[in-house]
Parts: structure tokens; sequence; C-alpha cells
């Protein structure tokens, strides 16, 4: 059975607070925390891009876990925010982490569910692959694209990515992400 084994995380150093924000959008610190909840958010480097936020992550993930790079077979990289078309994130991290050649890469276009639908796609895509290891990478600096004078969005919004490790037996056991028809 293929689970979810470790899970790892990159955040940029770089802050936003919201309580900068307040006075331009007419809020205070009350509504801040308790009606938006987020009190600051974590901003990547202006030379940081969606890549950079990735490779961190599932770096991280391969060193806590003592996985060699060399032994994953399929990474399936979620992002909105692509550094730019072509080549795919999924390709550029590939070869900057070190993955062997067989691995298979490739990106998925998501945002909010994005993580829930890219195990989905990793877990099906190595169970019929036959293969044991995969990773799951989320990345999305929406620093890139928000809006600034969006109160809606600008608020909410940070940059941050995941790497999640797929394997044979799990430590734990999740459910099924959809339910048995």
């Amino acid at each position: 059975m293929l689970g979810i084994k470790a899970i790892a995380t990159y955040i940029p150093e770089g802050r936003a607070r919201n309580s900068d924000l307040s006075e331009r959008f007419a809020l205070d610190e009350t509504f801040l925390r308790d009606k938006i909840g987020v009190m600051e958010r974590a901003i990547k480097a202006p030379d940081e891009e969606t890549s950079d936020l990735a490779l961190a992550a599932l770096q991280k993930l391969l060193a806590d876990a003592a996985v060699d790079p060399a032994a994953v077979e399929a990474m399936v990289v979620v992002t909105q925010n692509p550094d730019r078309n072509i080549p795919h994130v999924s390709a550029m991290v590939h070869g900057c982490a070190g993955l062997a050649e067989s691995c298979a890469t490739f990106d998925v276009s998501l945002g909010c569910s994005g993580y829930v639908y890219g195990l989905s796609i990793l877990k099906s895509f190595m169970r019929d692959n036959g293969m044991k290891t995969g990773v799951l990478v989320t990345a999305d600096p929406y620093s890139k694209i928000i809006d600034r004078d969006d109160r809606n969005t600008v608020l909410l919004f940070g940059d941050a990515a995941t790497a999640t490790l797929v394997g044979e037996d799990p430590g734990q056991r999740e459910p099924p992400l959809l339910p048995a028809r």
C-alpha cells in the first residue's frame, strides 16, 4: 500500500505584516485576527522563483527522510505560478535535485485543491507503473501575481512550498481520497 511517509516545507524568510495594510484598507487588528486570521505572510526574495521554493522543499524532504535522490521514481509538482511556460517547474527541479534520468516528472496546474488532487494523481501513477518512491511538491509564490490593492486577496496569500514523500509501508494510513464506488 502506498501512502505518505514524510512531509517537509520551505517557507521563505521574508515577511509581510497585514497590520501594515490595516490603515490603507480601514481594518483594525481585531478584524485581522478574528475574521482574516492571518497576521503575517511569508514572502519570497525578489530573486527566488517557484522552482527555487520547490527545490528547497524537496531537498529538505530528501535530507530529513534520508532518501537518495536517485531512488525517486516519480515527482509531481503542483503550482499555478510557474517560473515560465517552458521548461516546466518539475523539469527544472528534476535537473537541480539530481533525480535519476528515469524519474517521471510533470506539473499540474491547480491551486487550493492541488495537494489533494496531486496526491491522488501521484499515487495512481505510481501504483499503475509499479513504482515504490515518489514525491509530491506544491509551490506557489502568490506574491508574484496578487494585486497589492485588492484587500480580498492580498491579506491571505503568501509564498511557500511543500514536499511529500509517498512510498510503500507509510507510517500512517490515510483514508482513501475518493469514496469507494
